[in-house]
């Protein structure tokens, strides 16, 4: 078997499953973003979470982005109307 744990703190989650399943997920990603051809399975394992680990940080940047532009129109509205529209 498997499997992909994160610990952040006392909290951990870990998803577990075949290694012939986990494998043919981890190339398939690989193939989809171009990455190197002739890899180990260890150089495999560690493209695809270094990958993953970005796709999170970009999200959670892409998240606090929109918060920001959310916070800042929602200000210049309530200072247009005198409405709180928060």
């Amino acid at each position: 078997m498997a499997s992909l744990t994160v610990t952040v703190g006392p909290i951990t989650a870990t998803k577990t499953a075949g290694n012939a399943v986990v494998a043919a997920l981890v190339d398939d990603y690989i193939a989809a973003y171009n990455g190197p051809a002739g890899m180990t399975a260890q150089q495999k394992a560690d493209w695809f979470l270094a990958h993953l680990v970005n796709h999170i940080k970009e999200a959670a940047n892409g998240a606090s982005i929109r918060a920001a532009r959310d916070s800042a129109g929602a200000a210049q509205a309530q200072a247009v109307t005198g409405r709180d529209w928060t």
